[in-house]
Protein backbone atom coordinates (compact mmCIF):
# COMPACT_ATOMS: atom_id res chain seq x y z
CA UNK A 1 0.00 0.00 0.00
CA UNK A 2 1.03 3.65 -0.81
CA UNK A 3 0.50 6.32 2.26
CA UNK A 4 0.80 9.65 2.65
CA UNK A 5 1.41 10.89 5.69
CA UNK A 6 0.66 14.60 7.36
CA UNK A 7 2.52 16.21 10.46
CA UNK A 8 1.89 19.33 12.24
CA UNK A 9 2.99 20.84 15.83
CA UNK A 10 0.90 22.49 18.46
CA UNK A 11 2.14 23.86 21.64
CA UNK A 12 5.89 23.71 20.97
CA UNK A 13 7.61 26.76 21.52
CA UNK A 14 6.96 27.49 25.41
CA UNK A 15 4.08 25.09 27.07
CA UNK A 16 5.01 22.18 29.68
CA UNK A 17 3.15 20.03 27.27
CA UNK A 18 3.77 19.82 23.26
CA UNK A 19 2.49 17.70 20.80
CA UNK A 20 2.86 16.40 17.27
CA UNK A 21 0.26 14.92 15.04
CA UNK A 22 0.08 12.39 11.95
CA UNK A 23 -2.94 11.77 10.30
CA UNK A 24 -2.01 9.37 7.34
CA UNK A 25 -4.52 7.67 4.79
CA UNK A 26 -3.65 5.63 1.36
CA UNK A 27 -2.45 7.80 -1.23
CA UNK A 28 -5.54 6.82 -3.69
CA UNK A 29 -7.86 8.32 -1.11
CA UNK A 30 -6.02 11.52 0.02
CA UNK A 31 -7.43 13.64 -2.85
CA UNK A 32 -10.77 13.11 -2.03
CA UNK A 33 -10.05 13.93 1.26
CA UNK A 34 -7.61 17.10 0.53
CA UNK A 35 -10.28 18.32 -1.76
CA UNK A 36 -13.33 17.87 0.68
CA UNK A 37 -11.19 19.27 3.76
CA UNK A 38 -10.23 22.42 1.62
CA UNK A 39 -13.86 22.77 0.66
CA UNK A 40 -15.09 22.60 4.91
CA UNK A 41 -12.73 25.21 5.49
CA UNK A 42 -13.61 27.44 2.54
CA UNK A 43 -17.03 27.17 3.24
CA UNK A 44 -16.94 28.59 6.87
CA UNK A 45 -15.16 31.59 5.21
CA UNK A 46 -11.89 31.06 6.49
CA UNK A 47 -8.27 30.83 3.86
CA UNK A 48 -7.24 28.13 6.84
CA UNK A 49 -7.83 26.71 10.19
CA UNK A 50 -5.65 26.75 12.64
CA UNK A 51 -6.67 25.77 16.53
CA UNK A 52 -4.62 28.41 17.79
CA UNK A 53 -7.38 30.96 15.74
CA UNK A 54 -10.20 28.93 17.17
CA UNK A 55 -11.60 31.69 19.06
CA UNK A 56 -15.18 32.85 17.15
CA UNK A 57 -18.30 31.15 16.24
CA UNK A 58 -17.03 30.62 13.11
CA UNK A 59 -13.62 28.96 13.64
CA UNK A 60 -15.54 27.03 16.03
CA UNK A 61 -18.03 25.51 13.46
CA UNK A 62 -15.64 24.99 10.69
CA UNK A 63 -13.74 22.53 13.68
CA UNK A 64 -16.98 20.82 14.41
CA UNK A 65 -17.36 19.70 10.38
CA UNK A 66 -13.89 18.83 10.08
CA UNK A 67 -14.65 16.66 12.89
CA UNK A 68 -17.96 15.31 11.51
CA UNK A 69 -16.49 14.63 8.41
CA UNK A 70 -13.03 12.60 10.46
CA UNK A 71 -15.65 10.16 11.94
CA UNK A 72 -18.11 9.99 9.57
CA UNK A 73 -16.34 9.59 6.40
CA UNK A 74 -12.50 9.40 6.64
CA UNK A 75 -11.93 7.04 9.43
CA UNK A 76 -14.49 4.28 7.59
CA UNK A 77 -11.39 5.06 4.66
CA UNK A 78 -8.64 3.91 6.70
CA UNK A 79 -7.36 7.69 8.14
CA UNK A 80 -5.24 7.06 11.14
CA UNK A 81 -4.49 9.71 13.50
CA UNK A 82 -1.77 9.39 16.24
CA UNK A 83 -0.91 12.63 17.98
CA UNK A 84 2.26 12.31 20.33
CA UNK A 85 2.60 14.42 23.06
CA UNK A 86 5.14 15.13 25.97
CA UNK A 87 5.89 16.40 28.97
CA UNK A 88 8.73 19.22 29.51
CA UNK A 89 8.62 18.81 33.08
CA UNK A 90 9.10 14.92 33.54
CA UNK A 91 12.41 13.90 34.22
CA UNK A 92 13.39 12.75 30.59
CA UNK A 93 13.12 16.79 29.39
CA UNK A 94 14.36 18.90 32.71
CA UNK A 95 17.80 18.56 31.83
CA UNK A 96 19.58 21.71 31.93
CA UNK A 97 20.82 23.35 28.19
CA UNK A 98 18.06 21.18 26.41
CA UNK A 99 18.10 21.67 23.05
CA UNK A 100 14.30 21.97 22.13
CA UNK A 101 14.65 21.48 18.10
CA UNK A 102 16.81 18.30 18.58
CA UNK A 103 14.12 17.22 20.91
CA UNK A 104 11.50 18.02 18.34
CA UNK A 105 13.14 16.23 15.72
CA UNK A 106 13.39 12.79 18.00
CA UNK A 107 9.80 13.29 18.46
CA UNK A 108 8.75 13.92 15.03
CA UNK A 109 10.93 10.30 14.31
CA UNK A 110 9.58 8.43 16.82
CA UNK A 111 5.91 9.71 15.80
CA UNK A 112 6.41 9.17 12.34
CA UNK A 113 8.31 5.56 12.97
CA UNK A 114 5.11 4.18 14.95
CA UNK A 115 3.12 5.31 12.71
CA UNK A 116 4.38 3.89 9.99
CA UNK A 117 4.91 0.17 11.56
CA UNK A 118 1.82 0.00 12.46
CA UNK A 119 0.90 -0.09 8.55
CA UNK A 120 2.49 -3.05 8.37
CA UNK A 121 5.17 -4.36 5.99
CA UNK A 122 6.10 -3.05 2.58
CA UNK A 123 4.29 0.18 2.33
CA UNK A 124 5.14 3.49 0.68
CA UNK A 125 5.34 6.62 2.12
CA UNK A 126 4.84 10.39 0.61
CA UNK A 127 5.50 12.44 3.60
CA UNK A 128 4.26 16.24 4.05
CA UNK A 129 5.35 18.46 7.09
CA UNK A 130 4.12 21.74 8.43
CA UNK A 131 7.46 23.48 8.20
CA UNK A 132 9.12 24.89 11.80
CA UNK A 133 12.30 26.88 11.42
CA UNK A 134 14.93 25.75 12.78
CA UNK A 135 14.24 21.83 12.34
CA UNK A 136 16.98 19.64 10.58
CA UNK A 137 14.78 18.23 8.03
CA UNK A 138 17.40 16.43 5.73
CA UNK A 139 18.42 14.67 9.08
CA UNK A 140 15.11 13.39 9.87
CA UNK A 141 14.39 12.20 6.08
CA UNK A 142 17.72 10.35 6.07
CA UNK A 143 17.04 8.66 9.39
CA UNK A 144 13.96 7.50 8.19
CA UNK A 145 15.14 6.57 4.94
CA UNK A 146 17.71 4.46 6.31
CA UNK A 147 15.87 2.61 8.84
CA UNK A 148 13.32 1.84 6.09
CA UNK A 149 15.88 -0.11 4.08
CA UNK A 150 17.58 -1.23 7.33
CA UNK A 151 20.64 1.07 6.84
CA UNK A 152 23.59 0.87 9.18
CA UNK A 153 24.87 4.64 8.07
CA UNK A 154 25.22 6.88 11.15
CA UNK A 155 21.50 7.87 12.48
CA UNK A 156 22.35 10.76 15.20
CA UNK A 157 18.70 11.35 15.95
CA UNK A 158 17.67 7.51 16.84
CA UNK A 159 17.99 5.99 20.33
CA UNK A 160 19.50 2.71 20.42
CA UNK A 161 16.60 0.61 21.68
CA UNK A 162 14.26 2.10 18.97
CA UNK A 163 12.38 -1.11 17.48
CA UNK A 164 13.36 -2.02 14.62
CA UNK A 165 10.62 -1.50 11.49
CA UNK A 166 9.76 -3.94 8.61
CA UNK A 167 10.55 -2.24 5.61
CA UNK A 168 9.12 0.88 3.88
CA UNK A 169 9.97 3.39 1.36
CA UNK A 170 10.03 7.10 1.44
CA UNK A 171 9.35 8.12 -1.86
CA UNK A 172 8.60 11.69 -1.12
CA UNK A 173 9.63 13.91 1.93
CA UNK A 174 8.59 18.08 2.16
CA UNK A 175 7.73 20.61 3.92
CA UNK A 176 4.35 23.00 3.20
CA UNK A 177 3.30 25.60 4.57
CA UNK A 178 0.12 24.71 6.51
CA UNK A 179 -2.62 27.31 4.44
CA UNK A 180 -1.84 25.24 1.16
CA UNK A 181 -2.64 22.12 2.96
CA UNK A 182 -5.82 21.31 3.94
CA UNK A 183 -4.82 17.99 5.24
CA UNK A 184 -2.12 19.39 7.58
CA UNK A 185 -4.71 21.67 9.00
CA UNK A 186 -6.49 18.72 10.04
CA UNK A 187 -3.31 17.41 11.93
CA UNK A 188 -3.09 20.73 13.31
CA UNK A 189 -6.51 20.78 14.97
CA UNK A 190 -5.84 17.26 16.95
CA UNK A 191 -2.47 18.33 17.75
CA UNK A 192 -3.90 21.62 19.11
CA UNK A 193 -7.13 19.59 21.40
CA UNK A 194 -4.29 16.96 22.78
CA UNK A 195 -3.07 19.54 24.72
CA UNK A 196 -5.54 22.11 25.28
CA UNK A 197 -7.43 18.92 26.57
CA UNK A 198 -4.01 18.03 29.42
CA UNK A 199 -3.91 21.30 30.18
CA UNK A 200 -7.88 22.85 30.86
CA UNK A 201 -9.34 19.29 32.08
CA UNK A 202 -10.49 20.81 35.55
CA UNK A 203 -12.18 23.89 33.82
CA UNK A 204 -13.77 21.95 31.29
CA UNK A 205 -15.41 19.51 33.61
CA UNK A 206 -16.41 22.16 35.67
CA UNK A 207 -18.10 24.03 31.90
CA UNK A 208 -19.62 21.16 31.24
CA UNK A 209 -21.34 20.73 34.62
CA UNK A 210 -22.61 24.06 34.83
CA UNK A 211 -23.71 23.48 30.69
CA UNK A 212 -25.99 20.78 31.88
CA UNK A 213 -27.19 21.77 34.73
CA UNK A 214 -25.22 19.81 37.19
CA UNK A 215 -23.32 22.38 39.18
CA UNK A 216 -23.66 20.63 42.42
CA UNK A 217 -21.40 18.24 41.60
CA UNK A 218 -18.77 21.28 42.45
CA UNK A 219 -20.47 21.98 45.43
CA UNK A 220 -18.77 25.17 47.98
CA UNK A 221 -17.30 25.74 44.96
CA UNK A 222 -18.25 29.46 43.05
CA UNK A 223 -19.85 29.09 39.84
CA UNK A 224 -17.09 30.02 37.12
CA UNK A 225 -17.29 32.37 34.32
CA UNK A 226 -15.61 31.29 30.92
CA UNK A 227 -14.80 33.47 27.81
CA UNK A 228 -15.74 32.85 24.54
CA UNK A 229 -12.84 31.34 23.18
CA UNK A 230 -12.56 29.08 26.69
CA UNK A 231 -16.19 27.95 25.80
CA UNK A 232 -15.95 27.36 21.92
CA UNK A 233 -13.04 24.94 22.86
CA UNK A 234 -14.28 23.69 25.34
CA UNK A 235 -17.58 22.42 22.82
CA UNK A 236 -15.40 20.94 20.37
CA UNK A 237 -13.10 19.30 22.96
CA UNK A 238 -17.25 17.88 24.18
CA UNK A 239 -17.24 16.98 20.18
CA UNK A 240 -14.63 15.32 20.29
CA UNK A 241 -15.12 13.30 23.41
CA UNK A 242 -18.85 11.97 21.98
CA UNK A 243 -17.45 10.53 18.65
CA UNK A 244 -14.85 8.62 20.08
CA UNK A 245 -17.23 7.31 22.61
CA UNK A 246 -20.40 6.68 20.39
CA UNK A 247 -17.65 4.40 17.96
CA UNK A 248 -15.88 2.96 21.03
CA UNK A 249 -12.40 4.31 19.86
CA UNK A 250 -11.11 3.58 23.50
CA UNK A 251 -10.17 7.35 23.67
CA UNK A 252 -9.93 8.07 27.55
CA UNK A 253 -10.33 11.38 28.27
CA UNK A 254 -12.63 11.75 32.29
CA UNK A 255 -10.21 8.98 33.65
CA UNK A 256 -6.89 10.61 32.27
CA UNK A 257 -8.05 13.82 32.79
CA UNK A 258 -6.84 14.54 29.22
CA UNK A 259 -7.10 12.92 25.63
CA UNK A 260 -5.34 9.45 26.13
CA UNK A 261 -5.34 6.19 23.91
CA UNK A 262 -4.96 3.37 25.88
CA UNK A 263 -4.60 0.83 23.32
CA UNK A 264 -2.20 2.23 20.40
CA UNK A 265 -3.57 0.25 17.30
CA UNK A 266 -6.85 1.91 17.52
CA UNK A 267 -6.97 4.83 14.57
CA UNK A 268 -7.20 7.46 16.78
CA UNK A 269 -3.99 7.57 19.19
CA UNK A 270 -3.72 9.98 21.80
CA UNK A 271 -0.45 8.87 22.80
CA UNK A 272 1.24 10.58 26.32
CA UNK A 273 5.33 9.85 25.47
CA UNK A 274 6.89 8.07 28.97
CA UNK A 275 10.55 8.17 29.54
CA UNK A 276 11.70 4.21 28.18
CA UNK A 277 14.80 4.26 30.90
CA UNK A 278 16.76 5.99 32.88
CA UNK A 279 19.02 7.09 29.85
CA UNK A 280 16.02 7.99 27.63
CA UNK A 281 17.31 12.08 27.98
CA UNK A 282 16.20 14.97 25.95
CA UNK A 283 19.27 15.81 23.90
CA UNK A 284 20.98 19.09 24.96
CA UNK A 285 22.64 22.17 22.93
CA UNK A 286 26.38 21.64 21.99
CA UNK A 287 27.44 24.75 24.03
CA UNK A 288 26.16 23.26 27.54
CA UNK A 289 28.22 19.46 26.54
CA UNK A 290 31.34 20.75 27.96
CA UNK A 291 30.42 22.32 31.41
Amino acid sequence: MDYVACLDESYVTDARYRSIACCSLARHQMPYGSERLEAIVAEHGLKEFKWSGLKDGRSRNCASALLSFVFDVLLHYGLRIDVLIWDTQDRRHEVRGRDDHANFERMFFHLLAACMRRRGNGTRWWIRADHRDGVDWETIHDCLAARGRHGLAPMPILEDDLVQLDGFGIESFLTVRSHEASEVQLADLFAGIAVFSGDNYSEYARWLSQSVGQAELFQDVPELSFSNRQRYRFEVLRELNHHCKRRRLGVSLETSHRLRTLDGKNPLNFWLYEPQHEADKAPIKSSYRCR
